[in-house]
């Protein structure tokens, strides 16, 4: 009878032993699939923010911004909304440089009396 209760007893503690265990093995998958979905949405993100940096440096460089001063009846340079390409008239075309100065006078005639 004593034999019985010490047999009962010690299959008890084993059973709860492998129950704990199978509990960590739970626990610790479940952190690891949370890690590794957690790993995998930051990269998604980051990889999404790297794209729309790189895209807006390539449309900076493409237009940089001249374009929309095109076509909108004020002169690019004053200020507006940042505009400063002075270039343009209103209708967007891009304005020759102004002509050069005249030379120099002539020089005097060096007939100074001696």
């Amino acid at each position: 009878m004593v034999m019985m209760v010490f047999v009962m007893t010690v299959v008890v503690m084993v059973v709860v032993i492998v129950m704990e265990v199978m509990m960590m093995v739970v626990i610790v998958m479940v952190v690891a699939i949370v890690m590794v979905v957690v790993i995998v949405m930051v990269v998604m993100i980051v990889t999404v923010v790297v794209m729309v940096v790189m895209m807006g440096k390539m449309v900076m460089v493409d237009g940089g911004g001249d374009d929309d001063c095109v076509g909108d009846g004020y002169s690019c340079c004053d200020g507006k909304n940042g505009k400063r390409d002075c270039g343009r008239d209103i209708d967007g075309n891009v304005g020759d440089g102004g002509e050069g100065g005249d030379g120099g006078g002539d020089g005097g005639d060096g007939s100074g009396e001696g």
